[in-house]
Formats: C-alpha cells, structure tokens, sequence
C-alpha cells in the first residue's frame, strides 16, 4: 500500500512539472519575450559564488508587468525544482 502511494505520488509530481513547462511554453509563446530567455540564461549561471552579481542581473532584466512577472516565477521553479 506504502509503495503504490509513492509511485502515485512520483506520478503525480512528473505530471505538474510537465503542466507547469507547458504552461511556461505557452507563456512563452504568447508574449514572444525575450526577457524569458535572459533570466534562464542568468538562471543556469546560479551559484553561490555568482549569486550577488547574478541577483542583479536578475533584478534588471526589466519585468514590467504581472504576466512577465508569473512567467519569472514559474521559471525559477522549474529550475529549482
């Protein structure tokens, strides 16, 4: 029972971060903003050395609105995650 529960659970997880990529794909698509690709790029750098200077990189990408805004979020989940 304990491992049927696990495997539904591991299931479950792949299946929201499979949402959560369209989601950002569409978001994506639907903006057609380069501001996207900018903090992914700035995301894959990420270190704890490069943290401070990356941060502020981040924070001037320019996210303008709350759209843009979500998107940024999302994506720093996904790369968390």
């Amino acid at each position: 029972m304990m491992m049927m529960m696990m495997m539904m659970m591991t299931m479950m997880s792949c299946v929201i971060m499979m949402i959560m990529m369209m989601m950002l794909m569409i978001m994506m698509i639907i903006i057609n903003d380069n501001k996207y690709v900018l903090c992914f790029r700035i995301l894959n750098k990420l270190s704890p050395e490069k943290f401070d200077k990356l941060s502020l990189e981040l924070l001037n990408v320019g996210i303008e609105t709350q759209v843009i805004l979500k998107g940024v979020i999302l994506l720093v989940s996904l790369v968390i995650y």
